[in-house]
């Protein structure tokens, strides 16, 4: 996987538990994408530290991931559901084809 697409999974499912700080300087840094140095002009701080903060919020993500595993499980609910969603389509329509095919490729489109 895309270590971007992973980095951004592993906030999505764990960064509320990160310090606000390390929210905040996450979010600058790879939502806004800012440059450390930017970062550290808005809030004061030396660069080094931004760069600590970020380093800890990663492997603080890395190990709730560890942990609980729920991007993991996540990955493979949602190969499992694509590989269900192409069942799906060789199916003719019927009662209720069309309705549970409109509704994987709604949870998939989320």
């Amino acid at each position: 996987m895309d270590e971007h697409v992973r980095r951004d999974l592993l906030y999505d499912f764990y960064g509320g538990l990160l310090t606000e700080r390390q929210r905040r300087y996450w979010e600058m840094h790879f939502g806004l994408d800012l440059s450390l140095g930017e970062i550290a002009g808005q809030e004061s701080v030396s660069r080094q530290a931004v760069q600590d903060a970020l380093k800890r919020a990663g492997e603080s993500l890395d190990a709730l991931e560890e942990r609980l595993s729920l991007v993991a499980e996540y990955l493979v609910r949602r190969e499992k559901l694509t590989q269900a969603f192409e069942l799906l389509k060789e199916l003719p329509d019927g009662p209720g084809v069309a309705k549970v095919r409109s509704l994987v490729a709604e949870v998939l489109d989320s």
